[in-house]
């Protein structure tokens, strides 16, 4: 899903909200070079960030608890 994204620096691949937990996993919003944002997702099988379903929307990820445990974050902060 993508959305218009305003009120940032929209750097292309640049993280605008998120980490956070959505459900049972991880997601967060990244930046596009047409401007708008793009949901993904973190597939703990492979380890990487990928397009989230398309049934998670963005009110999902903005009401997700942000991720802060470092050991959470150093697991999953990979592009």
């Amino acid at each position: 899903m993508k959305k218009a994204v305003t009120g940032k620096v929209l750097v292309p691949g640049r993280v605008l909200i998120g980490p956070k937990e959505v459900g049972s996993g991880y997601a967060r919003i990244v930046a596009l070079k047409d401007g708008s944002g793009s949901i993904e997702c973190f597939n703990t099988v492979t380890g990487k960030w990928s397009e989230a379903p398309t049934d998670m929307t963005f009110n999902d990820v903005w009401h997700g608890e942000t991720v802060v445990s470092p050991e959470v974050l150093a697991r999953i902060d990979k592009r």
